[in-house]
């Protein structure tokens, strides 16, 4: 990591939260990094020690010039955290999932999922058009789908009546 450190002018960041990685760049990994530099983590705040990059981010001798962030120790603190005022510094809400591209392909992962639910259990949908949601009460005057509505029942004498 030594050899990484010293001699890239961009570090992104991409490990998982684990023992092994809390705290994997603190002071002494930041003061290896070339002035100019840029670090990245988009992984998990407990890989970068937030506290010493915002020192070494305040030096402008040594360590990395830049640094962009979308996690924080403090999920949801943004810019309660220490790198808030740090004009070295760009944060962001870790919220690449929400993309578009993110966003279609989870729709297409969930029609998939739930079409093979459908073909490894046996349920049909009564073809194209046809397949209806669960009956229910319907509410006010003119529902859009009366269609759709169960009869309302009550309960009378511990007989269902509709």
């Amino acid at each position: 990591m030594r050899e990484l450190l010293e001699g890239c002018d961009i570090v992104s960041v991409h490990v998982p939260a684990t023992a092994e990685t809390n705290g994997l760049i603190g002071s002494e990994e930041l003061r290896l990094m070339r002035p100019g530099s840029v670090l990245v983590n988009t992984a998990r705040a407990s890989v970068v020690r937030e506290a010493d990059l915002d020192r070494a981010l305040r030096d402008p001798g040594s360590g990395p010039w830049h640094a962009a962030v979308d996690v924080f120790e403090v999920e949801g603190s943004g810019f309660a955290s220490p790198l808030g005022d740090n004009p070295h510094c760009t944060l962001s809400p870790h919220a690449a999932g929400m993309t578009r591209a993110a966003m279609e392909e989870a729709s297409r992962r969930i029609v998939a999922a739930f079409a093979r639910y459908v073909e490894e259990n046996g349920l049909e949908s009564g073809g194209p058009g046809r397949c209806r949601p669960p009956l229910a009460p319907c509410r006010g005057e003119s529902p859009p789908h009366r269609e759709h509505c169960a009869p309302q029942r009550r309960l009378t004498s511990g007989r269902e009546t509709a």
